[in-house]
């Protein structure tokens, strides 16, 4: 490669208008992994060919992985103008604008890549992606599955889809497919955890232990500790937690199965993610801060009315419907306000607590990643005890209660466990709120919670998870 650069540069010295000569020299820059000097040569090729595709496409690949994301934007736009039929620059236009979060945008320019080229499995495996993270699941379906029809041997493609078939209830085929992306691909993080996680929630935790054992992922180990608490194995379950305190592992799972764990086992051990999460679950009026029916009430109709809205299967939830992918990937203006909204509110909450020795807290995320999805119950309806295994802060807001017939119907109930009984119950705590049309109610995603079913005849919306 370094001959390369000599040869490159000697005829940039000897044709230093030579637009080519300088375009080339860019790419073997890049390749050496000198992206400040790629990008001046292609710049320069550029200024001395100003119709130079191929020098707007690699200057935006160079843009790209310096994270200049608007520049590599326009250097992709220019090289679409350019050649329209271009499809890698479509493609790539397509990542670019999915990593600024401009999720429709990105769908737009992934479908212009399998215009020109049908058979661009990665254009259709990133479609897929980008509609899945909209919650449009048939499409996202469609896209992997054309994929995987161009390149069989697809992990990722493979993995998602089985996770598409998870959502829609159909355990058995996602598993398949999860170990058909294992044994193509048998170090992939993403499948092992996601089966995993698929054989805890269908009660087979010994095949789940034996895939997870020698898995050193994070997430992958502390799915293990829960197949050790769900196998009722106190000792594995002990050991492995100090092994995993001592590794530095924070997770909202682990802080849930201490807790649990002190109630099953009469293990006692500090909680390094929340030892008082009570004292963190925090109400706020928004319906007192904002115009409630204009900014939350209003959009949620409208986007329950939407055609391409995918509902998913939600065993947790009895006589309602939950959205499938993130609402807040959505880039509208009603979307971007609420998360404004939140964003703002979850800032006043890591504020009220500063100071305090929680993990959660003094461990706060960089970056606060939203993540959401809306219920709509009738009545009768109820979510059970679950946690938010990928969480670190939790909430919901409610959108629409009705009026109650009983004290505490359609309330919601933070715990630390739900394996009630008699013998227990006085140890076990938990806390009832008192819930009401435009609250915010946010927690550490280690408690897990539940609503208590209502009977009014009217609908119940809930936005939740954060």
């Amino acid at each position: 490669m370094e001959e390369a650069f000599n040869v490159n540069s000697e005829a940039v010295k000897l044709a230093p208008d030579d637009a080519e000569a300088h375009y080339n020299l860019g790419l073997i820059l890049k390749m050496l992994g000198r992206s400040a000097q790629a990008q001046t040569s292609l710049k320069k090729a550029i200024r001395l060919n100003p119709l130079f595709t191929e020098a707007f496409y690699n200057l935006g690949n160079v843009l790209k992985e310096q994270k200049r994301l608007e520049e590599a934007e326009t250097a992709y736009i220019r090289a679409i103008e350019l050649e329209p039929r271009y499809y890698e620059a479509h493609f790539n236009l397509g990542n670019t604008l999915r990593e600024l979060g401009r999720l429709e945008a990105a769908e737009t320019s992934y479908l212009e890549a399998t215009k020109w080229k049908g058979d661009f499995a990665d254009a259709h495996y990133n479609f897929g992606a980008t509609v899945q993270q909209l919650g449009r699941l048939e499409e996202a379906k469609k896209g992997y599955s054309r994929a995987i029809s161009i390149r069989p041997n697809y992990p990722e493609a493979i993995n998602n889809l089985g996770t598409i078939l998870k959502e829609y209830g159909r355990f058995s085929d996602a598993e398949l497919f999860y170990k058909r992306a294992l044994e193509l691909k048998p170090d992939f993080p993403e499948a092992l955890y996601n089966l995993g996680l698929l054989l805890i929630g269908v009660g087979d935790y010994e095949e789940a232990k034996r895939l997870l054992i020698d898995n050193s992922d994070d997430n992958s180990q502390t799915l293990l500790l829960k197949c050790y608490f769900e196998l009722k194995d106190k000792i594995s379950f002990s050991n492995h937690l100090d092994f995993l305190v001592q590794q530095g592992t924070l997770n909202s799972t682990l802080g849930a199965l201490t807790s649990r764990a002190e109630i099953r086992f009469g293990i006692k051990k500090e909680n390094v993610f929340s030892k008082r999460p009570f004292e963190h679950v925090v109400t706020k009026k928004l319906s007192e801060k904002h115009d409630f029916d204009e900014v939350f009430v209003r959009p949620v109709k409208d986007i329950l009315k939407e055609k391409k809205i995918s509902f998913r299967t939600q065993d947790l939830l009895t006589k309602g419907q939950q959205t499938a992918g993130n609402l807040f990937a959505k880039n509208s203006e009603h979307i971007n306000r609420i998360k404004r909204i939140i964003l703002e509110e979850i800032e006043n909450y890591r504020s009220r607590f500063y100071g305090s020795d929680e993990g959660f807290l003094r461990k706060w995320p960089r970056e606060i990643y939203l993540k959401g999805w809306l219920i709509n119950m009738k009545s009768g309806g109820e979510l059970r005890p679950h946690m938010h295994e990928n969480g670190w802060l939790s909430g919901a807001v409610y959108i629409n209660v009705p009026d109650k017939n009983e004290t505490d119907e359609g309330n919601f109930v933070v715990c630390v466990a739900e394996d009630f009984t008699e013998e227990n119950r006085g140890y076990i705590s938990n806390q009832t709120v008192d819930v009401s049309t435009g609250d915010l109610v946010i927690f550490p995603s280690s408690l897990l919670h539940y609503t208590i079913p209502f009977t009014t005849k009217f609908r119940r919306n809930i936005l939740q998870r954060f």
